[in-house]
């Protein structure tokens, strides 16, 4: 029969194994964040092409949310998560985030539609850190270090001049400009929001990430399917290749909120954003390979400085968590 001191001593060192630092977490959720970032730059280059292929816009979104709710139904099976939350106040934030997130999925095609996208998306990357900052700040009371407001302007250098570099464009017209910079401006304060309510849900209020996907997928393909029909034609019949684009598009940004939300979970929302910034460079590569678009200088000092600020933030985050390990 085994002594006390041995079960205490078997206790101990079961505890000490579970127990994981919060280094280790917050460099588990910077890659992940990596992750979801390069999971996002796929999904552009597939809606890219697909645009190409006149899949009217709302239908594409319906598609995608669609595809992102089947890719759900494995996990469901298998991990079996509840449902709902834990309280009433809970399943009406679970409500309100699967409306909220789908409004600045819209806001987001529609900022990107009516202007030229490159800078459209630039625009609102270099916005996001310092608006979700300030919201997570004024919400989740989430302070802001000095040395990661230095990464996330040096990010934002860059993002300003690879945004310098998408204005190269032959014959755009002075309209078109000012609409690709003040439409997204003005959605910028749209979305920033989501990564604080994602940060809330996830990082705060614990509730899993499968079941915020559900709200999310569930709500948006209902509603959507409705406003395909109500504001475009649908087009059903389409070739092998296409239906392969909407299915990778689908299961890409379907991987892209797992991971965003996992990484949620250990790290405030302006570092999660800031690192996320690792978009544009990872999506101007792609666009090299897959649409043939040759970066210029602006763009390429751009990717550098976006590159040291991601960097810089992302160590800073790793080394203040060591730092409070060794003061413990």
């Amino acid at each position: 029969m085994p002594s006390t001191d041995n079960t205490t001593e078997g206790e101990n060192v079961s505890g000490t194994a579970e127990e994981v630092s919060p280094s280790f977490k917050a460099a588990k959720s910077i890659l992940l964040t990596v992750m979801s970032a390069i999971a996002i730059s796929f999904a552009g280059e597939f809606t890219a092409i697909i645009s190409k292929e006149g899949l009217p816009n709302f239908q594409m979104l319906f598609l995608k949310r669609f595809i992102e709710l089947l890719t759900l139904i494995p996990i469901l099976v298998f991990c079996r998560p509840k449902l709902t939350g834990k309280t009433r106040r809970q399943n009406i934030i679970l409500f309100l985030f699967s409306i909220f997130t789908n409004a600045v999925m819209i806001a987001h095609m529609l900022s990107c539609v009516y202007t030229v996208p490159g800078i459209a998306f630039g625009i609102m990357q270099g916005l996001m850190p310092f608006l979700v900052a300030c919201i997570g700040f004024l919400f989740l009371k989430e302070s802001l270090f000095l040395a990661d407001v230095c990464g996330i302007f040096i990010s934002v250098t860059g993002v300003v001049l690879v945004v310098v570099g998408n204005t190269q464009v032959d014959g755009m017209s002075t309209k078109l400009l000012v609409l690709s910079i003040v439409i997204p401006l003005t959605a910028s304060f749209v979305i920033a929001p989501e990564a604080v309510f994602m940060r809330y849900l996830t990082g705060i209020l614990e509730v899993p990430i499968v079941t915020s996907m559900l709200y999310m997928n569930l709500v948006g393909s209902v509603a959507l399917l409705g406003i395909t029909y109500s504001a475009e034609t649908p087009v059903w019949t389409m070739s092998l290749r296409t239906v392969l684009y909407v299915v990778g598009l689908g299961f890409c940004k379907s991987l892209s909120n797992i991971f965003l939300l996992a990484g949620l979970k250990n790290v405030k929302a302006y570092i999660s954003t800031t690192v996320r910034m690792f978009v544009i460079p990872f999506t101007l590569m792609l666009d090299y390979f897959f649409l043939q678009k040759v970066p210029n200088s602006f763009h390429v000092a751009g990717v550098v400085l976006v590159m040291l600020g991601v960097v810089f933030v992302s160590a800073h985050t790793w080394w203040r968590e060591r730092q409070k390990e060794r003061r413990v």
